[in-house]
């Protein structure tokens, strides 16, 4: 009798552990998702630093094509810029000089470096709770 309690206590907790081991399995999967999103933001403030150093370096108006999304581009003439508007959030969209506008970008860039590192730490965290799962339910079938 005792043997059959025992091992309906060990089938409860292998559930158990099942089932938290799946949810890991799900937020591990969220966290590497965000993380994806996050080094994207990188790439895309990386070629934004690269646009405004070229127009930083405009002597005179370039003829260029310009991205509208979806492989379609328009043709247009870039002038020499001073200022560039800038999306401060909330469907705001205000004008700042080049320098202004690169110490934006820093400052984004910054944070999304922050969340990066926050969520690779949260990620460790999460690996580190799925393996300690998996190693106690090889301990129960062991």
């Amino acid at each position: 009798m005792a043997e059959k309690s025992s091992e309906k206590n060990k089938e409860n907790q292998m559930k158990e552990i099942l089932v938290n081991l799946k949810y890991l399995e799900s937020q591990i999967a969220t966290v590497h998702a965000q993380l994806q999103v996050l080094e994207r933001g990188l790439i895309e403030i990386g070629t934004t630093k690269i646009s405004l150093d070229s127009i930083k370096d405009l002597k005179k108006d370039v003829s260029s094509l310009y991205p509208l999304g979806s492989g379609m581009f328009a043709k247009g003439t870039l002038a020499k810029q001073d200022h560039l508007l800038v999306d401060v959030g909330a469907g705001a969209i205000i004008e700042k000089d080049i320098t202004d506008a690169e110490k934006i970008l820093q400052s984004r860039e910054a944070d999304i470096r922050t969340n990066i590192t926050n969520y690779q730490n949260l990620l460790a965290n999460l690996e580190k709770q799925y393996n300690d799962l998996a190693e106690k339910a090889r301990s129960l079938t062991g």
